[in-house]
């Protein structure tokens, strides 16, 4: 269930929204979820893989727990959503962590700040935070940029 709320959470980077940055204080989005409906919490995966784990990682779930909880073989995962290599140069496993392949000292230098991890967000701070959160950080003057 942890695996199905954080791919949606971070499928939400995606979707258009008009709202405060997730600063304190700020507006906090409300997201409408539909957790019964796989094949879009199966995109959201995909587009979670495809465009936010260059950055941030999901370092507390494995892949297969996220195919268990989306339904899919894991094999569709191993050839479809695992991009990134270990220290070793080795192809991840669908037994591993989702890890993001940029190092902290490489997003330091970058960045300013490492991306956070977003596997216990939206544990700790709620699903309608961490929406808000990404989609909106870019908006907040104060915050860090990741692009010009």
């Amino acid at each position: 269930m942890l695996g199905r709320k954080l791919i949606v959470a971070a499928v939400a980077c995606f979707l258009p929204v008009f709202a405060q940055a997730a600063g304190g204080g700020g507006h906090i989005e409300t997201v409408h979820i539909q957790p019964d409906n796989k094949a879009s919490l199966q995109r959201g995966a995909r587009t979670y893989v495809n465009y936010c784990i260059g950055c941030h990682s999901l370092k507390y779930l494995r892949y297969n727990r996220m195919a268990e909880d989306l339904g899919l073989p894991a094999d569709i995962v191993e050839d479809n959503l695992i991009f990134t290599s270990n220290e070793d140069g080795e192809h991840h496993k669908v037994t591993d962590m989702m890890h993001s392949s940029m190092t902290t000292e490489y997003a330091k230098g970058a960045f300013g700040v490492a991306p956070p991890d977003l596997s216990l967000i939206a544990r700790s701070r709620g699903i309608d935070w961490l929406y808000t959160y990404l989609t909106t950080f870019h908006i907040d003057e104060s915050r860090t940029r990741y692009w010009p």
